[in-house]
């Protein structure tokens, strides 16, 4: 079931590679953790999960136009 979930990420602008990768971790007993918000929400999920033992934040989008401006300062 899981890698038919995995699979469907690609329609959210997942690249395959990533989806791969996400697969393992999974079966590797490690959690996924998917958030779909605007951009403040977003930023706030981002803030949570690092304050967590996170391994690993990627954000995907299924088109430019979904993109955030991501501020490195």
């Amino acid at each position: 079931m899981a890698g038919a979930f995995l699979g469907a990420l690609s329609g959210w602008g997942v690249h395959k590679e990533h989806i791969h990768h996400y697969e393992q971790l999974v079966k590797a007993g490690k959690v996924l953790v998917i958030v779909h918000g605007n951009p403040a929400e977003l930023d706030e999920a981002e803030r949570i999960l690092r304050e967590t033992d996170v391994l690993e934040v990627h954000e995907h989008v299924s088109t430019g136009d979904d993109a955030r401006e991501i501020n490195d300062s």
